[in-house]
């Protein structure tokens, strides 16, 4: 997932994968009811083909991919700051049992925190997108990355 238009590191190689057939299965990794509500609205409101499951940490999302697999999900939105077990926490458990390059996995966070966005993406994340306080504008961000995920 080619993600420079979001905040990141440049894509050093791109992995390519094919257009998805169907709903795109996202996971969101959060533990605000809140902030999964507000997610929740901004991918109604895009009007694409989602499918969305909820985990409220880490080890619930970990879990989650143990059970049903990393093909199950096109892409996760992993919050950083939660209780039991953290954004981070989940990336390095995730990344010793799974081929992080399987997973298209997007921090999506309040943290403007230069060592948490560093430290995210030394540990496998694909893209880290500071949650924009603006609806319409986090709508149109969310709608651009499931449309990159739909199509490979």
């Amino acid at each position: 997932m080619p993600v420079d238009h979001i905040i990141g590191k440049a894509a050093v190689e791109e992995i390519t994968r094919s257009p998805i057939d169907g709903p795109v299965k996202v996971l969101l990794v959060e533990d605000e009811e809140a902030d999964a509500e507000l997610t929740r609205r901004a991918l109604d409101h895009a009007s694409l083909d989602v499918e969305l499951a909820v985990a409220k940490n880490g080890a619930e999302a970990v879990q989650a991919i143990r059970t049903y697999g990393p093909d199950s999900v096109h892409l996760v939105l992993l919050d950083l700051k939660m209780p039991v077990f953290d954004g981070h926490q989940f990336l390095e458990q995730v990344g010793e049992e799974f081929d992080l390059d399987d997973l298209n996995i997007m921090v999506l966070t309040t943290s403007t925190n230069e060592t948490d966005r560093e430290r995210a993406h030394a540990l496998g994340a694909g893209a880290y997108l500071v949650k924009d306080p603006d609806f319409h504008l986090f709508c149109d961000t969310m709608e651009s990355v499931v449309r990159e995920v739909a199509a490979g």
